[in-house]
């Protein structure tokens, strides 16, 4: 597969065309054939650690590159059509662009994210991401070693009821027949957009508290102002929260309550998908 077509699965926007390009065109040095062995050696695991710190994150995006061809022969192996992996490969140029927006240059901030897009078992349907789990404790009716489908959500529009619907009876649908070896029977989502302070606080009619109303909370709350920031602002920057924009009700929420003293926290909560009974 010549770079072109790398760059055509990653998704690779045109302002980060070029940079991306002439790491490609390097020869994959030690840090790189060490990503590759990262990535190979988790392909399947479900479940894994995430990697651990000490390779760079340009290293990372250049073996991420490089494992397309054996993530599409993987992919293939399990009958994943065409327009899935597209769309999940789709996430590499994504988080390119992300990161750019984020720190103001070329890079792969989020990498170790993209590990888990890599390892063959998460999968964008729709408008969700969705990745084969182990089951977390505190979800009633889950056995032992029962999997469940970890809930993302990729930046790629608004929230709407019906697409999350749509998304959730593709997943239902797709690791039933790509997966059959793991019947799942709950989503499962760990996030700030959980915290029930969000729910009160944004409209009734809100497509986050209508996302967030599917779920029912378990465990513990964990204190997570930088996600809220980040994901809402997309910076990390916690020192100049006073010039970012309020324009919309979210953004106005997610500041007042920083700047009151407050913190966001993240939440656990978990669905039955559609469809899908007990046994």
């Amino acid at each position: 597969m010549d770079t072109a077509e790398l760059l055509d699965w990653a998704d690779i926007q045109a302002s980060d065309r070029a940079e991306t390009g002439s790491l490609l065109a390097a020869e994959p040095g030690p840090q790189v054939q060490a990503a590759l062995r990262v990535l190979r050696r988790r392909w399947m695991e479900i479940g894994a650690p995430p990697p651990a710190p000490g390779i760079d994150e340009l290293a990372w995006l250049h073996a991420l590159l490089r494992f397309i061809p054996e993530q599409l022969e993987g992919y293939r192996g399990r009958g994943v059509p065409e327009a899935v992996a597209r769309a999940t490969l789709a996430d590499i140029g994504r988080h390119v662009a992300i990161s750019r927006t984020t720190n103001g240059h070329f890079g792969l901030e989020t990498w170790k994210w993209l590990t888990e897009q890599a390892s063959g078992t998460l999968f964008q349907l729709g408008r969700l991401h969705f990745h084969l789990i182990p089951g977390p404790a505190g979800i009633p009716g889950l056995r032992a070693g029962e999997k469940v489908l970890g809930m993302h959500i990729p930046e790629t529009g608004p929230l709407r009821p019906g697409l999350v619907q749509e998304s959730l009876a593709r997943a239902v649908q797709f690791f039933g027949e790509c997966f059959p070896e793991h019947p799942v029977r709950f989503g499962h989502c760990h996030s700030w957009l959980l915290d029930p302070y969000l729910a009160r606080q944004l409209p009734s009619d809100s497509n986050i508290v209508a996302f967030a109303n599917r779920f029912t909370r378990f465990g513990e709350l964990f204190d997570a102002p930088g996600d809220a920031v980040y994901f809402t602002f997309r910076t990390r920057d916690m020192t100049k929260l006073a010039g970012l924009p309020r324009e919309s009700r979210l953004q106005q929420v997610v500041l007042e309550r920083i700047g009151a003293g407050g913190s966001w926290q993240a939440a656990q909560g978990y669905l039955d998908l559609p469809g899908v009974s007990s046994p």
